[in-house]
């Protein structure tokens, strides 16, 4: 993180202090925060769109997702209630 030093008006300070206190986050944290949606939403909602597009991507599968896994851990290992006995 870096630091740096921006000025404001005195109106924008008092919106930003009462901001602050309002949503108890910090000045610095509300220009940050506004930064970020300003300069960097786009590539956030691309993250966001690809989410969505992920979501529910296996529901139509009628698979038994407890014998799926268990089917990838076949090997040489022994149970784990083998060991609680």
């Amino acid at each position: 993180m870096h630091r740096t030093q921006i000025y404001i008006d005195d109106d924008e300070w008092k919106a930003l202090k009462e901001l602050s206190s309002k949503g108890k986050k910090t000045v610095s944290d509300l220009i940050r925060s506004a930064i970020a949606a300003v300069y960097f939403s786009e590539r956030k909602l691309d993250f966001e769109c690809a989410l969505d597009d992920m979501s529910g991507l296996w529901s139509d599968r009628s698979i038994d997702s407890e014998q799926f896994i268990r089917n990838l851990r076949t090997g040489d290992r022994k149970n784990v209630n083998e060991y609680n006995s």
